[in-house]
C-alpha cells in the first residue's frame, strides 16, 4: 500500500511538473532576432544617451524617432516629438548623447525611442527622471 501511494504521487508530481514547464515555455519571450540591447537614457542634466548593440554587422544605425512624456496627474502625457539625433552609423553599436534642456521642465520624465538597423525596428522606453 505504501509504494502504491509514493507512485501515485511520483506520477502526479511528473504530471504537474511536466505542465508547469510546458505553460513556462509559452510564457517567455523569444529574444529579438537583430538588437542585443537598446536603450535611452537619461541623466541629471536633461541629457538622453542613445544606445543599441546589434548581433552582427549592420549597413545602417540610426534613431528614426523619439518622443517626450511628462508625467501629469497620474498618468504618462505625450508632451512634445523630439528631433532624433541625425548620427547614421554602420557596424554593430551605436551610442550618441543629445541634450533636451530645450524640451523638459520641472516634473517627472521618459523618452521613448525607435532605433532601425538596416530597417528593422525596436523602440524602447528610457529610465524615468525628476527634474
Amino acid at each position: 500500500m505504501k509504494k502504491c501511494i509514493i507512485c501515485v504521487l511520483t506520477a502526479f508530481v511528473l504530471c504537474i511538473s511536466s505542465v508547469a514547464f510546458g505553460l513556462a515555455e509559452n510564457i517567455i519571450q523569444p529574444r529579438d532576432a537583430v538588437f542585443t540591447s537598446a536603450s535611452i537614457a537619461l541623466d541629471a542634466n536633461e541629457n538622453a544617451t542613445y544606445r543599441c548593440v546589434t548581433k552582427s554587422s549592420c549597413n545602417s544605425l540610426y534613431v528614426v524617432s523619439c518622443y517626450l512624456e511628462h508625467y501629469i496627474s497620474g498618468e504618462w502625457v505625450t508632451i512634445r516629438t523630439l528631433t532624433p539625433p541625425s548620427l547614421v552609423l554602420s557596424g554593430t553599436t551605436y551610442s550618441y548623447t543629445l541634450n533636451h534642456s530645450d524640451a523638459i521642465g520641472t516634473g517627472r520624465y521618459r523618452i521613448w525611442a525607435t532605433f532601425s538597423a538596416d530597417g528593422y525596428t525596436i523602440t524602447r522606453c528610457s529610465n524615468e527622471r525628476t527634474y
